[in-house]
Order: structure tokens, then C-alpha cells, then sequence
């Protein structure tokens, strides 16, 4: 059975202020829901989630995975 994922407080806030990004994040994956969580939340501060947060707000509403660029295909 899958863990609930544990989507980061700043994160949430930005899905939760607009809809277009809440749909975009549900339609990724789970693999990459889990990779954009992963990389917010391993900021250690918080200027450093919240630029990492910024960055990949286009790429989720592009339906990319954060590491997509890296894989062949």
C-alpha cells in the first residue's frame, strides 16, 4: 500500500492558492509528486525552499519531472 506523500507546508500553500498548479501536480506521477517534494523540502533553509519552490512552479505546470532533462529518451 502507497504512503500518503507529505507535501511540504510551503508547497501546499502554493497549490492551495491556485488551482491550475493543485491539477497540474495531480495529473505528475507519484514518482515525480515525490521528487518535487523531495527537493523543497531538503532545502535546510527556508530562503532555500522557497527559491526551490519558484523554480519548479513552471515546470509542474509543464507536466516535466525535476530530473526529466537527465533522462534519455
Amino acid at each position: 500500500m502507497p504512503q500518503e506523500l507529505k507535501v511540504p507546508p510551503l508547497l501546499q500553500k502554493s497549490l492551495d492558492a491556485s488551482p491550475a498548479l493543485s491539477a497540474a501536480f495531480d495529473k505528475l506521477t507519484p514518482g515525480r509528486q515525490r521528487e518535487y517534494v523531495g527537493y523543497i523540502a531538503d532545502g535546510k533553509q527556508d530562503a532555500t525552499r522557497t527559491k526551490r519552490r519558484e523554480k519548479v512552479i513552471p515546470w509542474i505546470l509543464n507536466g516535466c519531472g525535476l530530473n526529466d532533462k537527465y533522462r534519455s529518451g
